[in-house]
């Protein structure tokens, strides 16, 4: 129960006037929940006296509203893990994304990457997406955590999908944009990584 102060009394006559009712529902609000009001009786309304609130239409119900997810906004700090050089048929963390979300929750379900460099689409044998696992904020191989890919380049970009999809949230977390090489790689090219805009990240 709450009980609402009005900020000044109001004149109420003999013509109708409406009020509203409203509720401002918190960011954290559980998604599926409802909500709506009651006024379980007359009392429910203070008049000054002798006025008196007619007991007709109590109790007074609204329906219920559905609680739905509301938009977040994610925040991706990228940080470069290139090496200065990888040797063929070896895989490596290419680039770090630290990402949260402002308010709740939000779904990746995938990530297009864009490949910088000179290294023939061909050179790179798969690209996946790791979890920093023990958060430590370098890539351990057969530590953290395989949550997308792999995917291959077609015209210098990848889409890495995420299945199952990867909850963000208020605290960030560390995912790392692994590179495996090919056996034929050519010596000399190099190779790196960007993420150029915020629709390649699939959000839900």
């Amino acid at each position: 129960n709450v009980d609402l102060r009005l900020a000044s009394p109001q004149t109420l006559n003999t013509a109708t006037q409406s009020y509203f009712v409203v509720l401002n529902v918190i960011s954290t609000a559980a998604i599926g929940g409802t909500v709506g009001v009651t006024l379980h009786s007359p009392g429910a309304v203070t008049l000054a006296s002798p006025d008196t609130v007619t007991s007709t239409n109590f109790p007074q119900s609204s329906g219920n509203a559905t609680v739905g997810d509301g938009p977040d906004t994610v925040t991706v700090t990228p940080t470069s893990q290139a090496p200065a050089s990888a040797n063929q048929n070896t895989s490596f963390s290419v680039l770090r994304l630290a990402m949260l979300t402002d308010q709740e929750n939000a779904q990746l379900s995938a990530l297009q990457v864009t490949k910088s460099g000179n290294l023939a689409d061909s050179g790179v044998s798969a690209v996946n997406l790791y979890r920093d696992t023990n958060a430590n904020g370098t890539y351990d191989a057969g530590t953290d955590a395989l949550v997308g890919g792999p995917a291959t380049f077609s015209g210098g970009t990848a889409n890495v999908s995420v299945s199952p999809v990867v909850t963000l949230t208020g605290a960030s977390t560390n995912y790392f944009l692994v590179y495996t090489l090919t056996a034929t790689a050519t010596p000399g090219a190099v190779v790196g990584a960007s993420v150029t805009a915020t629709t390649e990240l699939t959000l839900s």
